[in-house]
C-alpha cells in the first residue's frame, strides 16, 4: 500500500469492554495515532497488555499488517519474556528454519520457494520472519493447516490451543487472512476467532483481540480466486 495515515482503534465494543453511545465519540476517545507502525510505542502496550491473544487480520499480499505485527511482537517483548507468534503457514514448508538463518536461506525453505498463488510467500512475510529471528524473545509457529482432516479454521484454532497448552502465560499475536481471525461466521463458516471464543475452557473471551487492516487506496499482489495479479484500490 503507497498511502495510509495509521490509527491503532482499539474496537473494545467488539470485546465487550467498553461502550459508547455515539461511535464518532467513541473513536475520538479511543483512537492511538501511529506515526510508525513497526515501532509501537507505550499507549499502544497500556491497553493491549491485558489481552492472552491478539489476531491481526490482513490482505495477502500486502506489506502493512507484516510491518505491524513485527511492531507488536517487538513492543510485547520490552515488558515481557517472550511472545509467540503464529503465522498462516503449514509447518511442513517450513522445515529446518532455524535462529541463525539469512535472508537467502530463508528463501530457500519450500515455503518461499513455492509459487506465489495468494500473496502471502513474499517479500513482506519472508521480512517478519527474518526480524523476528533476530529478537530471541519472539516464538515463531505455523499453524495453517496442520491437522488436513479438519476444515482449516478449526485447524489453526487446534494448533493456537497448542502453543496455549504449552505456552500459558505467554501472549500469542496471529497473522492470518483477514477472514480468518473474524469473532463471527463468514461464508457459513466459523472462523479462529468463533472458535476461540466458544472454547471458555482454554480461553478468556474477554482477553482475546482481532484487530483488520483497513485502508482507503493503494496496491497489492494479490489473489482474488482466479490469479494472482497487482490490484490498485
Amino acid at each position: 500500500m503507497k498511502k495510509l495515515n495509521y490509527l491503532l482503534l482499539l474496537l473494545f465494543l467488539s470485546c465487550g469492554v467498553k461502550e459508547a453511545n455515539n461511535p464518532i465519540d467513541f473513536l475520538k476517545q479511543n483512537a492511538i495515532p501511529i506515526k510508525d507502525i513497526a515501532k509501537l510505542n507505550q499507549q499502544v502496550y497500556n491497553e493491549i497488555s491485558d489481552y492472552e491473544i491478539i489476531m491481526v487480520g490482513e490482505m495477502h499480499g500486502t506489506k502493512e499488517p507484516a510491518e505491524f505485527v513485527h511492531g507488536l511482537c517487538n513492543l510485547l517483548t520490552q515488558s515481557e519474556k517472550e511472545v509467540v507468534l503464529a503465522l498462516e503457514i503449514r509447518s511442513s514448508q517450513m522445515n529446518n528454519l532455524s535462529k541463525d538463518m539469512s535472508i537467502a536461506q530463508l528463501k530457500e525453505l519450500e515455503f518461499f520457494q513455492r509459487e506465489n498463488l495468494d500473496g502471502r510467500n513474499g517479500e513482506s512475510m519472508l521480512e517478519l520472519i527474518y526480524k523476528s529471528l533476530q529478537n530471541e524473545r519472539v516464538i515463531i509457529k505455523f499453524i495453517d493447516n496442520n491437522y488436513p482432516s479438519s476444515t482449516r479454521d478449526s485447524s489453526m484454532y487446534m494448533e493456537i490451543c497448542n502453543i496455549r497448552k504449552t505456552y500459558p502465560n505467554t501472549k500469542i499475536v496471529t497473522l492470518t487472512g483477514n477472514v480468518h481471525n473474524s469473532f463471527v461466521p463468514l461464508f457459513n463458516k466459523v472462523r479462529i476467532g468463533g472458535y476461540l471464543l466458544q472454547d471458555s475452557t482454554n480461553f478468556d473471551s474477554k482477553k482475546i483481540m482481532s484487530i483488520n487492516h483497513a485502508f482507503s487506496e493503494g496496491n497489492m499482489l494479490n489473489s482474488d480466486g482466479t490469479e494472482l495479479k497487482l490490484r490498485i484500490i
